[in-house]
């Protein structure tokens, strides 16, 4: 491809860490999980981070998390926007909620705020708020209604490491909130995901449903031989196993010391790809709110006679432009909507994105040439 997706952003630092943790067979869990966790905790000014597999592993544990706090139960309502991807929903229909889906702002690709009051219901529990392709929320709204009708804010903030609104970064705004390291994603450590709060009590039950439902992680390293053989396999909670790897945590402790030279470059990008493509009547692109981190690029299609999405598509991969679908698209537009119970929803904008909207690369190396270049094509 002359534009990939996505882009290998490893230096020798990461292979070298690889070889060495290889070589000394430090594979499982350990003390670079722990490190990662404790700058990535200190790098969003928030008290506590667990590193698990994935970002949908992240998600997932969010809700298990809430589970167990009694904050949510099968008769709840969870108010999503109804375009993301799949395993931010999955987690909802695997909890026995039930999904009150918000139409998004075709500028933003995120929350069309004036839309959510009315997907309310006496059953609505919670938000879950998708900071799309990078892009925050409009946290200080969504916090209002929160506040005024008594909601849990959680965020999936998987495609949007590094985005701030209000000098303040993203996934620090709900009660907790998820993050992605997976191969195309701001920090990457092969897979591996995140998970901030500012609760000890559910920091606590976050690390118990991560490792079997067990509380190894409560044992100290003065107790006894006689307590560790007792506690060490106690089990309080029905868990999972969603560890990362040893390898993940260290990858991830080098790549967030990178992290806002990346981030930089990310940004230098996008102000291209605005620079090139804000005038074209042809194409809308997104609207940035705050400070974005801008995961990826999309345009959609305005002259739906002029660019038929088919021919369009088929074009750019003959002159080896890599894109694909703005995140996973319309929720009810995929089959698998079936499965979820729905109460309300509203998609009208997030339909016509997922039939005419596409998506192309953004990463951490200068992509003036692949701009001008896609620019050069879609004119």
């Amino acid at each position: 491809m002359k534009y990939p997706l996505a882009h290998d952003n490893w230096s020798s630092e990461e292979v070298k860490i690889v070889t060495r943790l290889l070589k000394n067979r430090n594979l499982t869990i350990g003390k670079n999980v722990e490190q990662f966790e404790k700058s990535f905790a200190n790098f969003h000014s928030i008290k506590y981070a667990v590193m698990v597999n994935s970002g949908s592993s992240a998600n997932h544990l969010m809700l298990s998390a809430l589970k167990v706090l009694n904050k949510l139960s099968s008769k709840d309502e969870i108010i999503v926007p109804s375009l993301g991807w799949s395993t931010s929903y999955s987690p909802i229909y695997y909890h026995d909620q039930t999904l009150n889906l918000v139409d998004v702002d075709i500028n933003t690709l995120n929350f069309d705020i004036s839309t959510i009051e009315k997907s309310i219901t006496k059953n609505t529990k919670a938000i879950l708020a998708i900071n799309a392709l990078g892009n925050p929320n409009e946290f200080e709204k969504i916090i209002e209604i929160c506040k005024k009708h008594k909601l849990i804010l959680l965020e999936d903030n998987c495609e949007a490491f590094g985005a701030e609104i209000n000098n303040k970064y993203t996934g620090t705004f709900g009660m907790m909130s998820s993050f992605s390291f997976y191969y195309s994603h701001h920090l990457t450590t092969i897979e591996g995901g995140m998970i901030l709060t500012n609760s000890k009590k559910i920091y606590e039950i976050l690390l118990s449903l991560r490792s079997h439902g067990w509380t190894r992680h409560k044992i100290s390293k003065g107790t006894s031989p006689f307590n560790k053989f007792k506690k060490g396999f106690e089990f309080i909670l029905p868990g999972y196993n969603l560890r990362p790897m040893e390898l993940s945590g260290a990858l991830g402790v080098i790549q967030l010391k990178k992290a806002k030279k990346m981030l930089k470059i990310r940004r230098e990008n996008a102000d291209y790809f605005i620079k090139t493509f804000s005038k074209n009547k042809n194409f809308l692109i997104q609207k940035e709110i705050g400070n974005s981190s801008w995961f990826n690029f999309s345009l959609i299609i305005k002259n739906k006679k002029k660019f038929p999405i088919k021919k369009l598509i088929n074009t750019l991969y003959m002159k080896k432009v890599d894109c694909r679908r703005i995140i996973a698209g319309d929720f009810m537009s995929q089959k698998y909507s079936k499965y979820f119970r729905i109460n309300k929803y509203s998609n009208y904008n997030s339909k016509l994105i997922h039939n005419y909207g596409f998506m192309v690369g953004n990463y951490d190396k200068d992509l003036k040439k692949q701009i001008e270049y896609l620019g050069r094509i879609l004119n």
